[in-house]
C-alpha cells in the first residue's frame, strides 16, 4: 500500500509549472495536519483495550503468566488494529505528497476516511467484549474494509481531476498504486466473512496480509508502455499478468471451497419424525437431555437421547436452530459442558454424524455398544476449522419424562 513518489533524475526538467490555485480550490496542508492528530488519537486509543488481571498484587508468576497468557484474543485484536491503522497512515501520508491541491469533493472523502479510522478503536473494542457473536467480528471487519475503500475513492477521485496530481504522477504510476490500493479493502471484504466460522482464523489472515501492503512498491522508475519498449516486452507483462490472474483465481477457489460462504444465506430444513413404531406399541424412553447454548454461533434446540422399543438409541433434535457452515458435525462428548474448542479435544468425543440441517427436528442414530455413561453433552463441531458452534449439557435421565409414541398418544386421547 506504501506509495513511493521520489521522481526520477531527469523528470525534474519535464515538470509541469504550478497552477495557480482557483477560488474553490483548497490546499492540502490542514487535511495532512489533521490526519496525523486523528490517526495518532485513535492509534493510541487502542491500548484502552487492555485491563490489568484481577490479581493480589503480590501474585507469584505462575499465577500471572497464565492470567496474561490468557489475553491473547485482546493482544491479537491490538495487533491487527494498530498495524492496520499504521498501513492506512502511510498510504493516506504517501498518497498526499503525491496529490497538489484538493477540493470540496476529495475533502469530504478525506472526512469520511477520518470517521471510520477514528472508530476503529470502538470496533476493536466491541470485538473483545462479544469474541462469540457473529455481529462483533462482522462490524470489525466492516469498519477496516470501509477505511480501505474510501482510500481507494480518494486516490480514484484525485486521479481523474486535472491538475490535482502532481506532474511526476504518470498514468501507468497512478494505475499501479490504485490496483494495490484496491486489493485491501477486496482482502478485507472476503477475509471478514471467515469471522463467521472463526475469529482467530480470521484474525490471523489478517495479521498475514498486513506485511504485504508495508513493502514499498517500485513504481517511480517504472517506464510507460510504449512502442520504445524491447520486443516481447509486452507479451512478457501480459504472460505475467495472466499468471497473476490464475494464481488469483485459484486462491479464491481454494478459499470458496474450504470456507463455503454462500451458506452463510442458505440454510436447510429437517424435519424427521419421531423415531418411534406406532404399531410396536411401546414408547421410547428418554435418557437423557439438555438445551443447547451457543459457544461460537448463536444456537438454540433441544437435544435428547431415546432408548428405541426393542434395540438401538437415538439422538434427536428438536425445535434446532443454529448457523450454517462447512463440515459441521454432531458429537458427543465425554465433558459435562463445552464452553470452547479445547474441552471438546481434551476431554474425548465420538461422533455421531454429520448435521442434516441448520434447523429443525433431527434424527441421529447412535453407534450400537456405545457406552452412554461416558458421555455428558452434545456438541455441533464444524470439523473443517475446529470450532465449537454450540453445547447441550445433558441432564440425568430422573430429570427427563417419558416420551409418548403417537400410537400411545392417540389412546391416551380417546
Amino acid at each position: 500500500m506504501i506509495l513511493e513518489t521520489k521522481a526520477a533524475p531527469e523528470a525534474k526538467a519535464e515538470e509541469k509549472p504550478e497552477v495557480e490555485p482557483q477560488p474553490w480550490e483548497l490546499g492540502k496542508n490542514r487535511i495532512e495536519a489533521l490526519s496525523d492528530g486523528i490517526f495518532a488519537i485513535a492509534m493510541t486509543l487502542l491500548v484502552l483495550n487492555f485491563h490489568i488481571p484481577n490479581l493480589p498484587h503480590d501474585a507469584p508468576n505462575v499465577r500471572v503468566l497464565p492470567a496474561l497468557l490468557q489475553m491473547w484474543p485482546v493482544f491479537a485484536t491490538y495487533a491487527v488494529s494498530f498495524l492496520s491503522l499504521g498501513v492506512f497512515w502511510i498510504g493516506h501520508h504517501n498518497m498526499y505528497h503525491a496529490v497538489r491541491r484538493s477540493d470540496r469533493t476529495l475533502l469530504g472523502l478525506s472526512i469520511l476516511f477520518f470517521m471510520f479510522v477514528s472508530s476503529l478503536p470502538f470496533a476493536t473494542s466491541v470485538l473483545n467484549a462479544f469474541p462469540k457473536t457473529q455481529v462483533a467480528p462482522l462490524f470489525f471487519g466492516a469498519n477496516l474494509t470501509m477505511i480501505g475503500w474510501l482510500l481507494y475513492a480518494q486516490w480514484a477521485y484525485a486521479g481523474r481531476q486535472p491538475d490535482m496530481l502532481a506532474a511526476f504522477v504518470s498514468g501507468h504510476h497512478r494505475r499501479v498504486v490504485g490496483r494495490r490500493f484496491l486489493a485491501y479493502p477486496i482482502v478485507a471484504t472476503l477475509t471478514m466473512l471467515i469471522c463467521f466460522w472463526s475469529i482467530p482464523i480470521s484474525l490471523g489472515l489478517y495479521l498475514l496480509l498486513l506485511p504485504l501492503y508495508v513493502i514499498p512498491g517500485r513504481v517511480e522508475g517504472q517506464p510507460e508502455p510504449s512502442a520504445a519498449m524491447p520486443p516481447g516486452a509486452g507479451q512478457k507483462r501480459r504472460w505475467r499478468t495472466a499468471a497473476a490472474a490464475g494464481v488469483a483465481l485459484a486462491l479464491i477457489a481454494a478459499g470458496w471451497a474450504a470456507f463455503r460462504p454462500e451458506l452463510l444465506f442458505l440454510h436447510k430444513t429437517v424435519h424427521d419424525a419421531f423415531p418411534a413404531s406406532a404399531a410396536s406399541g411401546a414408547a421410547p424412553v428418554a435418557l437423557a437431555s439438555g438445551t443447547f447454548h451457543g459457544v461460537a454461533h448463536p444456537t438454540r434446540g433441544t437435544a435428547t437421547v431415546y432408548q428405541l422399543p426393542g434395540a438401538g438409541r437415538v439422538l434427536r433434535l428438536t425445535q434446532f436452530q443454529t448457523s450454517n457452515g462447512p463440515d459441521v458435525r454432531v458429537f458427543l462428548i465425554k465433558a459435562a459442558d463445552a464452553s470452547d474448542e479445547v474441552a471438546v479435544t481434551k476431554s474425548g468425543y465420538v461422533e455421531v454424524g454429520q448435521l442434516k440441517g441448520s434447523r429443525g427436528d433431527q434424527n441421529y442414530p447412535l453407534p450400537p455398544g456405545l457406552k452412554l455413561s461416558q458421555f455428558h453433552a452434545v456438541t455441533i463441531w464444524c470439523k473443517r476449522f475446529r470450532v465449537n458452534f454450540a453445547t447441550a449439557p445433558l441432564k440425568p435421565p430422573a430429570k427427563v419424562p417419558v416420551a409418548k409414541t403417537p400410537a400411545r398418544a392417540a389412546t391416551a386421547s380417546r
